[in-house]
């Protein structure tokens, strides 16, 4: 690990092994330093590498081309990162790069990172929500990614549209940030009881997406525990006699997942309103939750425009988690 005393300064001329300190930013020390880094050295610090989003072989055979050819020059803008513990974070095509090109390069080295720090690398690039948390090792990532879109999704709409009944028909993607927030709302064994959950009771049987089925459940689930686990087991288990009894809204609910189910193509239901599912839900829900019978789920569109809106204040009012509050606009003197 590198000890260095010299703080940076502006003028400072950095040469191959000098180090330097970058000024201290929320509490946080970085130490650099420009290595040459080996192929074995490459290969050592992959080896004690957290993990990472996967190789993506187009962007590998760009980098060992650039170095066979002695063309590379990226150290100069994008350096690895270390942890405080000596693992590498990030930097993993640069080094596999090294690794198989068998060409030595000086690489800018930052070390004294932590874990919380992986989800903003590359946050201008293409890591998404689930390669954070494959990298962070968590189960499902795909399906958890899914769920996460669709949670965040209510509460930017319950900021944005709230009073809006047309409601939004442009799902909104989530930060890394903002999506590790939510992940790190339920536990693990909260977030692997969900999915397998869907896997054996809804996968099994219909062709519905995890995404606002689990949304929607987790919400439930806080809103009303007990209404929400008669609703689900009536929708997909039968409870109560529910596939018998017209006027039930688990009935009418169950009936259009069936016939759903039944089309060739069941995403064809999203083409004029990729929200047509989870309206479909709450819908049912806010009808199963104050007694109120459902013949058929057959509203006008603006009854489940309402019923979307409804479902992402219920959001903003269960799903407590802190955002983090948006930086005000300065005012330029003169303006």
């Amino acid at each position: 690990m590198i000890t260095a005393h010299k703080q940076w300064n502006r003028t400072q001329k950095l040469e191959l092994g000098n180090e330097f300190i970058l000024p201290e930013i929320n509490g946080k020390t970085i130490t650099g330093i420009f290595q040459e880094i080996f192929p074995s050295e490459a290969e050592y610090l992959l080896k004690n590498s957290v993990g990472n989003r996967g190789t993506k072989k187009n962007s590998l055979g760009r980098l060992i081309q650039d170095m066979e050819r002695d063309e590379y020059l990226e150290h100069i803008f994008d350096p690895i990162r270390i942890s405080t513990k000596g693992r590498l974070l990030d930097g993993h095509h640069r080094l596999e790069a090294i690794k198989e090109s068998g060409v030595p390069q000086i690489l800018l080295c930052l070390y004294g990172y932590t874990m919380d720090d992986m989800v903003v690398f590359d946050q201008n690039k293409n890591r998404t929500a689930a390669d954070n948390m494959k990298i962070q090792g968590k189960p499902y990532i795909t399906e958890r990614a899914a769920i996460i879109k669709w949670i965040y999704t209510m509460l930017y709409d319950a900021d944005l549209r709230g009073s809006n009944a047309k409601g939004h028909n442009r799902a909104a993607v989530p930060g890394n940030k903002d999506a590790q927030r939510i992940s790190d709302y339920f536990s693990d064994d909260v977030w692997q009881a969900e999915i397998l959950w869907y896997k054996n009771n809804v996968k099994s049987n219909f062709k519905l997406q995890i995404g606002p089925i689990i949304a929607a459940k987790l919400l439930y689930d806080l809103a009303n525990s007990e209404v929400s686990q008669d609703f689900w087991d009536g929708v997909f288990l039968g409870k109560d006699n529910t596939y018998l009894t017209k006027g039930d809204a688990r009935n009418s609910l169950y009936t259009k997942f069936v016939n759903v189910s039944n089309l060739d193509n069941p995403s064809s239901i999203h083409k004029t309103d990729r929200y047509t599912l989870i309206k479909w839900i709450h819908y049912a829900w806010m009808k199963f939750e104050t007694d109120q019978t459902v013949q058929r789920m057959s509203a006008p569109k603006h009854i489940y425009d309402m019923a979307w809106i409804d479902m992402c204040l219920l959001a903003k009012k269960h799903f407590v988690i802190d955002f983090g509050q948006k930086r005000r606009k300065r005012k330029v003197e003169g303006r």
